[in-house]
């Protein structure tokens, strides 16, 4: 799942892309209208409302680094790195670099996808759009996030 957000100072919306196997397959989901004011709001108080939501500070939590495994997991990059420096017959150095730079930023992405896959739950951008839309909901009837 792919989710868009887009901003500009009238109004707010988020928007998701749901890819199936086919590409051309694409859903659009619910876009969400929040008022000006809201979004100051929100902007002001995100991180200490997202800090008191106890399924979102777990999911922060899985991204950290807590294990062995996890180390391993992200020291893999540093040695793909350095070992296609060396395989690189580039005879430009700069070439080089740049390509082994760019293999192990990709092999940092992928590092990234299989820790989240290993790990499971929820997309942080899920948890923080549900908790955006609970306060939308309290602010629409109390005035208040």
């Amino acid at each position: 799942m792919i989710v868009c957000k887009c901003y500009h100072k009238d109004l707010a919306f988020s928007f998701y892309l749901l890819k199936f196997a086919d590409a051309s397959n694409v859903l659009f989901m619910a876009k969400v209208d929040y008022d000006e004011q809201f979004e100051r709001l929100w902007y002001e108080n995100k991180h200490r409302l997202l800090n008191n939501d106890r399924e979102y500070r777990e999911e922060v939590e899985r991204y950290k680094m807590t294990s062995g495994a996890d180390w391993l997991l992200f020291g893999i990059p540093a040695v793909v790195g350095i070992a296609s420096f060396e395989m690189i017959t580039f005879e430009s150095e700069m070439m080089r670099w740049v390509v082994s730079a760019l293999i192990t930023i990709v092999t940092f992405i992928a590092s990234v996808f299989v820790k989240s896959l290993v790990t499971g739950g929820k997309p942080i951008s899920d948890i923080e759009d549900r908790i955006k839309n609970d306060c939308y909901k309290r602010y629409t009837e109390t005035g208040k996030i």
